[in-house]
């Protein structure tokens, strides 16, 4: 497939087996070193980035999971009943109840974490931030997977993660 996109064969293509687990580690480490490399520049651009129009609106939803996670953990009856779920999780939002959760679950790790001034924009969206590196790991994998080169599956991920006004 790559000699048909690139005329070059596979980085990998026609090596042993023991050959081609080398490669496949160096993958992998590649992955890690972008979704980390990534993280690392979104959490430290976090704060550069204004309150977007919708972010209020997020932010409040995940302390309403937040709260609704203690309530689980002293009271699970009275937090699994209809009319908890109700008001902590909204049935009728239109917000995705994963993000509102990874989102809750992440804010508490990055105040802990993360330098105080960087703390009220940053720690709501570590989840997102989080999510995206994961995402562009998962892009240069997949690119390799489909024999593009190694070169050009980290420039896939790169070119959407500075790509402008992606984060606000």
């Amino acid at each position: 497939r790559q000699e048909r996109l690139t005329g070059e064969a596979p980085d990998d293509a026609g090596k042993s087996d023991g050959a081609g687990h080398v490669q496949r580690r160096i993958d992998a480490l590649v992955a890690v070193g972008l979704a980390l490399g990534s993280l690392l520049l979104l959490a430290l651009t976090a704060a550069d980035i204004g309150l977007t129009y919708d972010e209020p609106v997020y932010m409040g939803k995940a302390h309403m999971v937040r709260q609704w996670l203690r309530l689980l953990s002293v009271s699970p009856g009275a937090a699994l009943g209809r009319k908890a779920v109700d008001l902590y999780w909204h049935a009728k939002d239109m917000h995705p109840s994963l993000l509102k959760l990874l989102a809750a679950l992440c804010t508490p790790v990055a105040e802990r974490v993360l330098p105080p001034w960087a703390v009220p924009l940053t720690a709501p969206r570590t989840a997102t931030m989080v999510l995206v590196s994961l995402c562009l790991a998962v892009m240069y994998l997949t690119l390799r997977g489909a024999g593009i080169g190694r070169e050009a599956s980290v420039f896939g991920p790169l070119s959407l993660l500075f790509m402008p006004r992606v984060f606000g």
